[in-house]
């Protein structure tokens, strides 16, 4: 894993005989040394301030057909239902608070009915640990640096447990032994400056 938060490395080499220059200092009975310094500095920029690692590997829901049409679940399984793979982990850079924030968003369901592809269902509202990630394509925020560890100058691999996820979406005709599949993304980006109210 690349990182950068040791920069402003000096290494050099112990020097056991050989030419010298005249002009080389701390040689004493044929051995010379060179000085290591390194220097922790603080990230800048984009200076891999917040880095996702692992996110759930799965969301799963169960329904009966309702008579509405309308579903409003609440996930029966989180990652591999022993409570392993069901967290958000990030690594976070010295002092990278407020600086970056996980987001996330919900593509459509594919409805597939024994092995054909029937159609497509938008989602009306997902939501993980009752953050919302909103609606088919929509952007939700579901922790921002400041959320992992809780304090500035703090580095590290920091997780988020994922107890809990619902969805909400509106589908006629579904019929038992139905599958709907669709997938999260989740992405690193930075923290929207507000701006002023004119």
């Amino acid at each position: 894993m690349k990182t950068k938060l040791i920069t402003g490395a000096i290494i050099g080499a112990t020097l056991f005989g050989g030419a010298l220059s005249v002009s080389a200092a701390g040689i004493e009975n044929n051995v010379g040394t060179t000085d290591v310094g390194v220097n922790i500095i603080n990230a800048t920029g984009d200076d891999e301030a917040l880095l996702l690692q692992a996110v759930p590997t799965n969301y799963i829901f169960e329904s009966f057909v309702t008579e509405n049409s309308s579903y409003s679940l609440t996930a029966t399984q989180i990652g591999n239902g022993e409570g392993g793979n069901n967290k958000i982990t990030v690594h976070k850079n010295y002092l990278a608070v407020g600086k970056k924030e996980v987001q996330a968003t919900v593509s459509d369901l594919t409805l597939t009915r024994g092995v054909t592809d029937i159609r497509t269902v938008t989602v009306a509202n997902f939501t993980i640990n009752t953050k919302e990630v909103f609606g088919t394509g929509e952007v939700g925020t579901l922790y921002t640096d400041s959320d992992f560890a809780g304090a500035a100058g703090t580095t590290g691999e920091y997780s988020k447990d994922v107890t809990e996820a619902t969805i909400e979406f509106g589908a006629a005709d579904l019929q038992p032994n139905d599958k709907l599949t669709g997938t999260i993304t989740y992405s690193v980006v930075d923290t929207p400056t507000t701006q002023p109210t004119p």
